[in-house]
């Protein structure tokens, strides 16, 4: 969320514009001193193209692989593409939770379309899970 929010977000764009201003020599340069590696090949593209790097379509598999509502017996979710596919395709969100349970930076609640309540709780160590709180 870093790269989404706040700082990480405001040197995003900037080192974009700074980036995209290069001329191809200079960015040919830039590239060899800062080359692409891991989950990163692909970055460059993106940047200069549009087209998405290869992890893209690979999360994405592993979200749609992970698409299984939760059953009544689960009081908590840790799975990380799990959590993603319940909170941007199956649950609701119902706002922002100002307690903080289990030692949360913040938490923001979720409701199911059988009502169940959940809060998905993060820490800045970027830990994350979905609590049940309400059936």
């Amino acid at each position: 969320m870093g790269w989404r929010m706040g700082p990480g977000e405001d040197y995003w764009h900037k080192w974009i514009g700074w980036y995209k201003a290069l001329a191809a020599e200079q960015r040919l340069i830039y590239r060899q001193h800062w080359p692409e590696s891991g989950r990163w090949v692909g970055f460059y593209e993106f940047i200069e193209h549009g087209t998405p790097p290869p992890w893209i379509e690979q999360d994405r598999k592993k979200v749609e692989a992970a698409a299984i509502p939760p059953r009544l017996d689960e009081t908590r979710i840790d799975d990380t593409y799990r959590i993603r596919w319940l909170v941007t395709s199956y649950m609701k969100r119902i706002g922002q939770s100002f307690a903080k349970p289990n030692g949360a930076d913040w938490a923001v609640a979720y409701e199911e379309p059988n009502g169940a309540q959940w809060l998905l709780v993060v820490t800045d160590a970027e830990a994350r899970w979905l609590e049940r709180v309400h059936t």
